[in-house]
């Protein structure tokens, strides 16, 4: 669980990070690379954590899979107007603070008994 934990925390600075760059109104390929930081990140943030699930036979793993496919959806789209350079920065970072907070508060907790 500690090493979910370290990812947790750099999770979170990269979203700080990205709110300091939406705040000081930094050019779009700053974003842009620290968006793309945060995607690569989380995607293996969410194996890592599956391969726990799955060592650890957690029962609603499929469930929680179907989780990552959703946020995944949802961050793809936010992603393309982005990148099409739609102002979507508060959009983001509303979506970004729910997701982490509902992420290892809510459905993180459900499966840490199981690791």
């Amino acid at each position: 669980m500690r090493l979910i934990d370290l990812q947790h925390q750099k999770l979170v600075k990269i979203i700080n990070a990205l709110h300091d760059l939406i705040i000081s109104r930094s050019t779009h390929t700053a974003m842009q690379g620290l968006l793309d930081q945060l995607i690569t990140y989380t995607q293996k943030h969410f194996s890592y954590e599956e391969e726990r699930m799955q060592a650890g036979h957690y029962p609603r793993l499929v469930e929680h899979q179907a989780l990552y496919a959703d946020l995944t959806v949802k961050v793809s789209d936010l992603y393309g107007k982005f990148k099409s350079g739609k102002h979507i920065h508060m959009e983001l970072l509303k979506f970004l603070k729910s997701w982490l907070v509902n992420h290892i508060q809510g459905s993180d907790k459900d499966y840490a008994p199981y690791l």
